[in-house]
Parts: C-alpha cells; structure tokens; sequence
C-alpha cells in the first residue's frame, strides 16, 4: 500500500524532526571551547570534512534537479547528511582546543551558518516533496548552494590562523589584526 503524498510528507517531516532536534544539541557545545584535555583536531581536517559535507549538500540538490525524488531517496540522503553533520560538528568543536575567544567566536558563528544552512535545505526539501510547484523545487538546489558557501567560509579560518602566526613571527609582535595572540587571536 502506497503512502499519500501528504503522508509521505509527514513520514518526511517526523524523521527531519527527529534528526533536527539532534542536530540542535550539538551546536551547544560549541558554546565554549573544548577542553585542553582532549586531544586538538586540525583545522585541516575539519576542511576535509566540509569539503565532504558540502558534497553531501550539493548531492541533496542535485535529487532535486529534475523531477521530485523518491521517499526513499530523500531518506536516506536526509540520514547521510545529518550523520556526516554530526561528525562536522565533533570535529568543529575539537578544533577549538586552545583557541582563544576571537577565534573560538569565529568559527562557532561559521559552524552554527553551516547547520541552519544545513536545516533550512532539509526543511524546505521535505515541504516541497510531492509539490508540482517546479519554481518551488527549483529553490532546493539554490538552498544547497547555500550550504556549499557556508563551507567554503571555513577555509577563511585556517588562512587567518595562518597569517597570525606570520605577524607573530615576523615582526615579534604579539597582537594579530588587534587582537592578542596569547589569549584571544590563535
């Protein structure tokens, strides 16, 4: 027996809504840095695995470049993706081993563009599945791109920790676009 496509859309929703309110949590913790304790991951792979998210992103859009997806498939992208989200998540967070509150700051306001992106594309595919409204489903692809900048905008992070541990190094100074390595610029 084949769902309606207002029950296909709620099977939809609930599942969304179960991964969202997981999801949600998980940005709490970038509230503080992580502990010096933990192990730091490098930003280079928290690149890594933006790149594969986005990837991720661009393959929910590209269900959407055409006619409407299947059930099946929307699932189980909408798995992959929060999962691969999650793991975004963790990574982002031990990267703020030692980080001082400008950088921490940065980055968790990156990372929280990343996950309501990341939301609003999931939503928004849920609502239009079943829709013969083709402008509607043409905005999902749009949204996944969305989610491709909000990725793209991680690299910025690196490149700056980068350039103030030049300046540092350089001309001995201890402040990074103003801001003091020690405690608050790396």
């Amino acid at each position: 027996m084949e769902m309606s496509i207002s029950g296909r859309r709620a099977h939809l929703s609930r599942l969304l809504d179960a991964h969202v309110r997981s999801i949600e949590e998980a940005p709490k913790m970038l509230d503080i840095p992580a502990a010096s304790s933990l192990d730091k991951v490098d930003w280079s792979e928290v690149i890594k695995l933006g790149n594969e998210f986005s990837k991720q992103g661009t393959m929910a859009g590209i269900l959407w470049n055409g006619e409407a997806p299947d059930i099946m498939a929307l699932e189980e992208n909408m798995g992959v993706y929060c999962n691969i989200l999650h793991g975004f998540l963790l990574f982002c967070h031990g990267s703020t081993v030692g980080a001082g509150p400008t950088l921490h700051a940065s980055i968790s306001a990156s990372v929280k563009q990343v996950v309501e992106c990341s939301i609003v594309l999931l939503r928004e595919a849920v609502c239009y599945h079943g829709s013969h409204d083709h402008v509607k489903r043409l905005s999902i692809p749009q949204l996944a791109g969305t989610v491709w900048e909000a990725c793209d905008a991680l690299k910025k992070h690196r490149n700056n920790k980068l350039h103030c541990s030049s300046v540092s190094h350089d001309s001995g100074s201890s402040f990074c676009e103003g801001y003091p390595l020690g405690n608050g610029g790396t």
